[in-house]
């Protein structure tokens, strides 16, 4: 069952990010990071993160950075740098405040690297739009990974896992919205993707949470096991009361034609046809006179109702 927390999910994004953590540190500039202490404020953090930034820029060529974007180490380089510091060293700052530090933070990168081998990427420097960036670019490095791992899982996850899908579609689609003009923040990080990616591909990802679908199928396998169970129970009882009454049927027509039995019965009828119909006269006379009774007295203008013994019959 696929779980953000598994140690067994090996995201390449998370890989990249702890190969910077532990980086080089680059001591030999030790008198410019503490320069940079100072010009931040003498933030906590900021002096290590200073040395393991020099460290990364100047050892540039020698970093192992995996992802499936050709040449993307200084991506990563970037996204790495922004999200210590805005969450880190800056995290409570107003922005007046990140600016005038991001601008010291910004001539010492230059001063570490050429921009040609690795310049800064200004489109990640609003810090109300950098999480969703990070968020989107590493959800497209770790796609193969995402992909493979889940594989493996049969597409069966944890709730915390299938939110986590559901809402990278969700800010997928969102950053599409907002990517009305190239000079988006957006636009540059998708287009960056797209080199890759589909964004239909990114949106094939998904996943079911363990139990949800499984039992809704187990009961909608037995509530359509006991209909047919049902109707083949209806359709024996049925056969069980007709096959003997069709049999009895059959059996006395046989004897009805071709036996004496038959002859006996004719007779049995013929009789009982000439006392009923002798019965039927004799009513039907009787019923003429009470009509005829009624009939006359209201010729007579009389108010009478006829009656007779046999209309209690009726």
């Amino acid at each position: 069952m696929a779980d953000v927390e598994d140690e067994t999910l090996h995201l390449t994004a998370r890989i990249n990010y702890s190969t910077l953590d532990k980086g080089f540190n680059y001591k030999d500039e030790d008198r410019k990071c503490n320069e940079l202490q100072r010009d931040l404020e003498n933030r906590d953090g900021v002096k290590d993160f200073c040395i393991k930034l020099t460290g990364n820029l100047k050892n540039y060529d020698r970093l192992n950075i995996y992802g499936p974007f050709d040449n993307d180490t200084c991506t990563v380089l970037n996204f790495w740098m922004y999200n210590n510091f805005f969450n880190k060293i800056t995290k409570d700052d107003d922005t007046q405040k990140i600016i005038t530090f991001y601008s010291k933070l910004y001539k010492y990168w230059e001063s570490a690297i050429s921009r040609e081998k690795c310049d800064i990427h200004t489109y990640l420097n609003v810090k109300a739009n950098f999480n969703d960036l990070k968020k989107l670019y590493d959800y497209a490095t770790n796609y193969e990974s995402l992909k493979l791992y889940m594989a493996g899982k049969n597409n069966v996850c944890t709730e915390n896992f299938k939110q986590y899908i559901d809402g990278m579609h969700e800010l997928i689609k969102n950053a599409q919205s907002k990517c009305d003009s190239e000079s988006h923040d957006y636009c540059f990080l998708l287009n960056y993707i797209k080199k890759k990616y589909t964004i239909q591909t990114l949106l094939e990802l998904r996943c079911v949470i363990q139990g949800a679908n499984t039992k809704a199928h187990v009961s909608q396998d037995q509530g359509t096991y006991a209909t047919f169970t049902s109707s083949r129970s209806r359709s024996r009882n049925i056969a069980v009361v007709a096959f003997p009454i069709l049999g009895t049927v059959f059996t006395f027509l046989m004897l009805y034609k071709y036996t004496a039995l038959g002859s006996w019965l004719r007779s049995q009828l013929q009789k009982r046809n000439i006392i009923k119909h002798n019965q039927d006269d004799e009513e039907d006379e009787l019923l003429s006179d009470i009509y005829d009774g009624t009939y006359t007295n209201y010729e007579r203008g009389t108010q009478n109702i006829g009656y007779h013994p046999a209309q209690n019959y009726r």
